[in-house]
């Protein structure tokens, strides 16, 4: 399960990169799209899906965080007609914070945290 999010990771993260390649194409009128709005879009849609991911449950989660980031995403680009271009980065980082796994999953079966060997 573990090697099955880092694929997506990669993937999703290339994904991204071809995006990000494409700013200049990324407003309605064809303007391009600031890196600084680009950037600051990122950063809105990594802080909106980390909290989506860990405040709800775990299927409302799932569920709920790429579509929070790409919100997030398309308000934080922060101009008139680059929405849809902040959306749909926001939408990949979002992809990439819920593939991204917590603590808890590598932790092996079994083991405690924090205990020490017996002797």
């Amino acid at each position: 399960m573990l090697a099955i999010r880092y694929i997506v990771i990669a993937v999703v993260i290339a994904l991204l990169g071809i995006v990000i390649g494409q700013h200049e194409h990324g407003a309605i009128k064809g303007m391009p799209v600031p890196i600084a709005n680009v950037l600051f879009c990122m950063f809105a849609a990594a802080v909106a899906a980390a909290i989506c991911r860990f405040r709800f449950n775990r299927l409302a989660g799932w569920i709920a965080t790429p579509f929070v980031a790409g919100i997030a995403g398309a308000f934080g680009i922060l101009g008139e007609s680059y929405g849809p271009y902040g959306g749909v980065v926001g939408l990949l980082v979002g992809i990439i914070v819920l593939a991204l796994p917590t603590g808890s999953m590598v932790v092996r079966a079994g083991s405690q945290v924090g205990s020490s060997p017996r002797a």
